[in-house]
């Protein structure tokens, strides 16, 4: 088997840049990459031969690698302790990790609203 290598795909509105990122590990990728990292944005364990070329620019071919995962931004959320839902647009998430809720120092998210932050009694 073909070794593996990292990979952050910066994915723009008409071409993408794949840039590989120097790591020991995939929780090792994603902590170095994200900081470069945008909403949308891919990073990708899988041989060389997965970046693929466009003109001068480059893709990863998914079906190639061994880990992949789309950064998102913001999800549905429960307030404390009430359990209703709203946007919480400062959470950070991979695709292959949908439990784990990051801030944007990728810390655990643990800044949950709470009921009472909207209350002025």
């Amino acid at each position: 088997m073909a070794k593996t290598n990292f990979y952050w795909e910066s994915v723009g509105e008409v071409v993408s840049q794949v840039y590989k990122i120097e790591a020991d590990n995939w929780e090792d990728a994603k902590k170095k990459a994200f900081d470069d990292m945008a909403e949308g944005d891919i990073l990708a364990e899988c041989p060389a031969s997965a970046v693929m070329p466009n003109g001068d620019y480059a893709y990863i071919d998914e079906n190639q690698c061994v880990n992949f995962a789309k950064l998102s931004k913001g999800i549905w959320a429960n307030s404390v302790p009430s359990g209703s839902e709203y946007w919480e647009d400062r959470v950070w998430v991979f695709s292959d990790d949908s439990e784990t809720f990051l801030n944007g120092n990728y810390e655990s998210f643990a800044d949950w609203k709470q009921d009472d932050e909207d209350d002025e009694d």
